[in-house]
Formats: structure tokens, C-alpha cells, sequence
């Protein structure tokens, strides 16, 4: 009978281990499914204001593959025209480890502006591993060049606001997303909220987000326009 409870005891406690493993996902959902790092995935989306006259803005990512950024194994998102970001899964959560240079034209088309390349140090955290409406999470990063000098150093707040959303863009509606805030913080002063819609399967299907040109514009129209 001894015997038996302390074996009943040790199962109870390896499922309660394994459950704190795993994160406290609400979701059902394998996590690393809310953004799929396959070499054939490719996502394309575009976003605009709601405020005449309109400001669009649109991107198309494609999974490069595997590869190594400033020491970290991970994979490379991207196209020629837009920044090339560094990410992966790691300890069941989904973390970006930095961008590669780029040039972009701004929206007015005036000129051009110059995107050093950038690590987060640690590994900015884009989904935790821990899917539950209401969890929080705060870490602070460090932004450092491509010979580890120090740029910026920030705190980001992030929160896990729904879980099993519905969210609606242009290539159609999703009942099963999660949603998640990214807002930065730099000698206490807080910057816009970046909110982030996620679908299993799928990946990312929208952001909220302000572009800044001569000013900030709120870019809350749009999201996915194709994927496969």
C-alpha cells in the first residue's frame, strides 16, 4: 500500500513537471504550429490607414531555410526587398534573434532610409510559451550592432490578450487565432502598442502597428492577403 501511494505521488508529480514543460498552452494547438518554419511557406500581406488620404504598405515574406546569425542557429524570413529576419523556436516559445541591413524607400517616396543590421540580446520573445488570456510577461533587450556595441537598450511588456480569437482579413476569417501586444519601453517612456493575430497552421495574419514617416500613421487596415 506504501508502495503504491509514493508510485501515485511520483505519477502526479511528472505530470505536473511535464505540464510546466509545456508552457500552459489553452490552445490545443502544438505552439510552434502559430508560425510554421517550412522552406515552401510564404506569406504576403498588406496594411493601410483608415484616414484619407490613405498610406499603404505591403510585404511578402518567404522561408529561406536554416542558417546561422551572429552565432544562433536559426531561420531566415525574407525577400530582396525587405529586411531579413532571424527567428526560430527555442524552449517552446518563438524568439527573434535580429535583422540583416536593408534599404527601403518611405512611403512618400522622398529618398531612401538605412537599416544597420541589429541583434537582440537576449532573443526578443514574439510568443511565450505559455498561451493563456492574461499572462504578462517583461524582459529588457539589448539592440547591438554586427561587432556587439550596444545601440539601445529597451523593456518590453508583453501580454497574451485572447486566445481563440476570431480575426477577419483579406484572405478570409479565422476563429482560432491568438492575440498578442509588444509594447517598448526606453527610459520609461512607452512606445506605441504592436499588436500581433497569429493562426495555427497559418502564422502571422495581422498586425497593428503605427508607421513612422514625418509623423506616426496607425496602420489597423488589412493583414494576410495570401499565404501557402
Amino acid at each position: 500500500m506504501y508502495a503504491r501511494t509514493i508510485l501515485t505521488m511520483l505519477f502526479i508529480a511528472a505530470a505536473f513537471i511535464l505540464a510546466g514543460c509545456q508552457g500552459g498552452n489553452d490552445t490545443g494547438d502544438s505552439l510552434s504550429a502559430y508560425f510554421p518554419l517550412d522552406a515552401a511557406k510564404k506569406w504576403s500581406w498588406e496594411y493601410a490607414d483608415n484616414i484619407p488620404p490613405t498610406v499603404s504598405q505591403s510585404w511578402q515574406w518567404s522561408c529561406m531555410g536554416q542558417t546561422t546569425f551572429l552565432g544562433h542557429s536559426c531561420y531566415v524570413l525574407g525577400d530582396p526587398d525587405s529586411p531579413r529576419v532571424f527567428l526560430n523556436w527555442v524552449s517552446n516559445q518563438l524568439v527573434y534573434y535580429g535583422i540583416i541591413p536593408y534599404t527601403v524607400a518611405p512611403p512618400q517616396g522622398t529618398g531612401t532610409r538605412q537599416s544597420s543590421a541589429r541583434e537582440y540580446d537576449p532573443p526578443y520573445i514574439r510568443i511565450p510559451q505559455t498561451l493563456r488570456a492574461g499572462y504578462t510577461w517583461i524582459q529588457e533587450i539589448n539592440k547591438k550592432d554586427e561587432n556587439g556595441t550596444i545601440l539601445q537598450t529597451f523593456t518590453v511588456h508583453g501580454s497574451v490578450d485572447e486566445v481563440g480569437t476570431s480575426v477577419t482579413v483579406p484572405v478570409g476569417t479565422f476563429s482560432n487565432a491568438i492575440q498578442i501586444t509588444l509594447t517598448e519601453y526606453e527610459d520609461g517612456e512607452a512606445d506605441y502598442p504592436h499588436i500581433y493575430w497569429y493562426v495555427p497552421n497559418v502564422g502571422l495574419v495581422k498586425e497593428d502597428y503605427y508607421l513612422f514617416t514625418d509623423y506616426y500613421i496607425h496602420m489597423d487596415e488589412g493583414g494576410l492577403t495570401a499565404y501557402e
